[in-house]
């Protein structure tokens, strides 16, 4: 054993203060390197040594091991930071997460008057392309509540047993044909295990990824994309508040710029960004945190400044194998059946009945839970399906779900919310309530929704 070279002033400074002022000196932290190449950490306290006439002789040094101890302090000490930057968060989400579910019925209603429009004009009147583009600005606004929500609440929207190979593939090879000067190498494991994920939260978490790693390397450079089954033993596991077992690990390595060490601490808070302002929302990794946490998942980042950054995406792995993706239908289908509308706001009300009978439907509309009961139970014809708010004053959805799986067990109901799917919503669809839908919603939508459950 011998002590490490910085720590051999402190020691000789030590020795020399005793020899000089013969009183007691330390303790010092000194360390040494073992005979196997380990490191360990002394804590040395020192005193003269004297002769019979009290004259000071040498000295003698007392060393205990706090290897352990130090270790030990700075795993709680890591875990408290960890605590209070989820706890942080948390607050913050609480407050993002109100303002986006009141947007998202804003949206609503600007949507369903915008797809009113576009159904009864022409493509060659003059207007056309200005409510189209309305439109667009509807689904860029849903984007960005969609990051406040999946950063505030991470609520998940439909989650099934999934391949993260394909999902990493889809994503990463629409991302290629777009950012042409990015070379994008990647990586599959081999027999890779299955996810229970919301695979369009998971594909804006990787975008978002492949858009800082883009913009880190100035357009060019190389993405390296791997996944791999591991197992997370507990320390780690506890590290981020996770369960040890088996995982699915996604990665995500540039070759960019890195990320300084002055602002590691802060890359997932939300509205941080170093983005010139109008450049960038400071939300992209603030929900891709909320997204993966939400999924029971981990993730983390390893950057040194100058030489790239790699993010590690950890997700548990599932006990039932993986599903096809189902491709989406590009048109919407018309329909003869009676849809009952349940929702506490007028405006959304006004627009899903005037989408709906644009589609050819029948509607009713109720804007309380209690009168959707009311109208159910005197109902004069059958009702087919009923699209029902989450979130209403006096009665929510839940209770109102409830009532009416009463009046009518084999009631077919759309859950549809501002908010992503919560532990009310994940409750009512595993008794019964059929599928969920996210506002704002287009005619394309809730039309591949309501078919879904209607046939046809």
């Amino acid at each position: 054993q011998f002590v490490e070279r910085s720590s051999r002033r402190p020691l000789w400074r030590m020795a020399a203060g005793i020899l000089r002022e013969e009183k007691l000196s330390g303790p010092i932290l000194v360390k040494i390197i073992c005979k196997d190449a380990s490191r360990r950490f002394i804590e040395l306290s020192g005193s003269p040594l004297r002769h019979a006439d009290s004259q000071v002789v040498g000295f003698r040094c007392v060393g205990r091991d706090v290897t352990d101890r130090l270790k030990a302090e700075l795993q709680r000490k890591e875990l408290e930071a960890h605590l209070q930057q989820t706890q942080r968060m948390e607050a913050v989400g609480t407050l993002a997460g109100g303002i986006a579910h009141d947007f998202n019925n804003l949206l609503m209603g600007i949507q369903g008057n915008t797809t009113l429009l576009l159904m009864s004009l022409g493509a060659a009147n003059p207007c056309y392309q200005n409510v189209k583009s309305i439109e667009q600005c509807v689904r860029s606004g849903a984007n960005l509540t969609r990051q406040l929500l999946g950063y505030a609440r991470g609520g998940k929207y439909m989650v099934k047993p999934s391949n993260v190979n394909d999902i990493v593939d889809k994503t990463s090879s629409l991302f290629g044909r777009t950012h042409k000067k990015t070379k994008i190498i990647s990586r599959y494991a081999d027999n890779v295990w299955s996810v229970n994920i919301d695979r369009s939260q998971i594909e804006q978490v990787l975008v978002n990824l492949y858009l800082n790693a883009w913009q880190a390397m100035d357009g060019g450079g190389t993405l390296y994309l791997d996944t791999e089954n591991v197992h997370l033993e507990d320390d780690f596991a506890n590290k981020y508040q996770a369960q040890p077992g088996r995982y699915v690990m996604i990665t995500v390595r540039d070759t960019g710029s890195g990320i300084q060490d002055s602002i590691q601490d802060r890359v997932f808070e939300p509205f941080f960004t170093t983005k010139p302002m109008g450049r960038g929302t400071g939300l992209g990794l603030a929900s891709a945190f909320g997204i993966i946490k939400n999924h029971d998942g981990i993730i983390c980042f390893d950057s040194k400044s100058g030489k790239g950054t790699t993010f590690s995406i950890y997700l548990p792995a599932a006990d039932v194998p993986a599903v096809s993706e189902m491709p989406a239908a590009d048109q919407w289908v018309a329909g003869h059946e009676t849809v009952l509308v349940v929702d506490d706001e007028p405006y959304i009300l006004d627009a899903c009945t005037a989408m709906l009978t644009g589609m050819g439907y029948h509607v009713l509309t109720a804007g309380s839970g209690a009168d959707a009961l009311a109208l159910y139970k005197n109902r004069k014809q059958p009702i087919d399906l009923v699209i029902l708010d989450m979130v209403m004053p006096e009665m929510d959805g839940r209770e109102t779900f409830r009532r009416l799986k009463k009046l009518d067990p084999g009631v077919k109901v759309i859950l549809a919310s501002g908010y992503s799917i919560e532990d009310m919503a994940e409750e009512m669809l595993s008794i019964g309530c059929k599928t969920f839908i996210q506002k704002p919603f287009d005619e394309h939508q809730i039309s591949r929704k309501i078919r879904e459950l209607l046939g046809g």
